[in-house]
């Protein structure tokens, strides 16, 4: 998560003021903390849909737990994990009051929650081994493999199942899990039912380091192994659609050699990274028959954003059209980008001090609105606006400052700000947000 300054606001008071930022910023204003590296905080919504003004921002309640612990905010709760005079427990506060709903003593070591909310459940990763490996310019390394998965009931606080594997993609009724061989390699494939644990399916499978579940074709799933065998089957019950064996060469991150697997816009793209060049290559997702090749500036980053497809370079931002691979626009400076809207690009200038922000037009590439200076932020936005948390500093107390992007105009307007937060863990939902503060879990509500 990211930090984005947006000026001097030493005289302003933390109240819900809604003040048009617009885009030229006194460079005099740009003064950081001596750590500049540290660039934290988060993102998160506010329904704006016929507000008359800005909305409040307000501290609604704040916990101390122990110092070991890890939390998680969703729309459900705010759920800590923690390291108690008994023991390692998991306790789960409702967001608007602070009220502790339940406590449930777990095992292992504090830890994130890592799914669950559609099926009302808290999945819960653990019993990971680590193992030492020697790579292949004799340095050492580590691999993580094994693994469990335990399931709560997020309302009432009981145990539901507990099972070998880690998650590798959850629906709101089923869950996809995989289990690992000391090498990192994927050797079981398995559908369960979300609430109940119950196999469905199972497959033994080879050597396999890439699954992928595409968004667009929710009913495949395709596995990617280190010699270039691709599998494609049937979510519902595991059969195999398609297989094909294409060009591919196993990752080495000693030799900064990297090859993933990732799924967008109804494709299948496997991007080969070295130090000089990246190389992605365009499959269909039904019969995985190549479609397009393209060569980029090295270590690319592809991803989905509405009717094109883009491509995040280390100076650039370009757009390509799905099916073929041709440019459709590009982007010179911006790399960073990610959609927050059906027809919104947020695409920023990682690099540069300080960074920039537009909003773009995923089908022309057009600008829209001034944008800003600072660091953009990711996470999820409605139809209208977004909130951002950023750091602001004057010559007093230094704020966490609270401003909202317009995502019709591209416009930023500050409407508050509060005390600052020293800590990288935040997490946000719905009108709430969790940070750490000094030792504190402080939530602060929005509107």
């Amino acid at each position: 998560m990211s930090v984005i300054e947006l000026g001097d606001v030493s005289s302003a008071a933390p109240g819900p003021e809604r003040r048009e930022t617009g885009p030229e910023f006194d460079p005099r204003s740009w003064r950081r903390v001596a750590a500049a590296g540290v660039v934290i905080l988060c993102l998160l919504v506010f329904a704006a849909s016929g507000r008359p003004g800005a909305p409040m921002v307000r501290q609604v309640w704040q916990i101390r737990p122990p110092t070991d612990y890890a939390m998680t905010a969703r729309e459900d709760g705010l759920f800590v994990s923690q390291r108690s005079d008994h023991g390692t427990e998991l306790v789960a506060y409702d967001l608007a009051t602070g009220a502790a709903r339940w406590r449930l003593p777990t095992e292992g070591e504090p830890g994130h929650i890592i799914g669950g909310e559609e099926a009302g459940m808290l999945l819960i990763p653990g019993d990971e081994k680590l193992e030492d490996i020697r790579l292949d310019d004799d340095t050492l390394g580590v691999v993580a493999y094994g693994g469990s998965t335990t399931a709560v009931d997020s309302r009432a606080g009981y145990r539901l199942w507990r099972q070998t594997g880690e998650v590798l993609h959850e629906q709101s009724d089923t869950l996809l899990l995989g289990e690992r061989n000391r090498n990192s390699d994927i050797t079981s494939i398995r559908l369960i039912e979300a609430r109940t644990g119950t196999t469905i399916w199972q497959r033994a499978v080879t050597g396999v380091r890439h699954v992928v579940v595409p968004l667009s074709a929710p009913g495949r799933i395709v596995t990617a192994d280190d010699l270039g065998n691709l599998t494609a089957r049937r979510y519902d019950d595991g059969t195999v659609l398609a297989e094909r064996r294409v060009p591919w060469i196993p990752s080495r991150p000693d030799s900064g050699l990297d090859m993933f697997l990732a799924e967008a816009n109804g494709l299948l793209l496997a991007t080969r990274n070295t130090r000089e060049k990246s190389e992605i290559t365009a499959y269909r997702l039904d019969a995985l028959d190549q479609l397009w090749r393209i060569e980029t500036s090295a270590y690319a980053w592809t991803q989905g954003c509405g009717p094109v497809l883009c491509v995040s370079e280390s100076k650039a931002l370009t757009a390509l059209e799905p099916l073929t691979g041709r440019p459709v626009w590009r982007l010179p400076d911006y790399s960073g980008v990610i959609p927050v809207a059906e027809d919104r690009l947020l695409a920023a200038t990682p690099g540069q001090e300080p960074e920039h922000q537009i909003l773009v037009d995923p089908a022309t590439g057009r600008q829209i609105g001034p944008g800003g200076a600072g660091w953009p932020l990711y996470g999820s936005v409605d139809d209208d606006s977004l909130l951002l948390l950023h750091r602001i500093i004057g010559t007093g107390t230094a704020y966490s400052g609270v401003s909202e992007l317009d995502l019709k105009t591209g416009r930023i307007y500050r409407i508050g700000a509060i005390d600052g937060f020293d800590g990288p863990q935040c997490g946000s939902a719905g009108r709430f947000m969790a940070c750490d503060h000094a030792g504190r879990v402080v939530v602060t509500a929005f509107g």
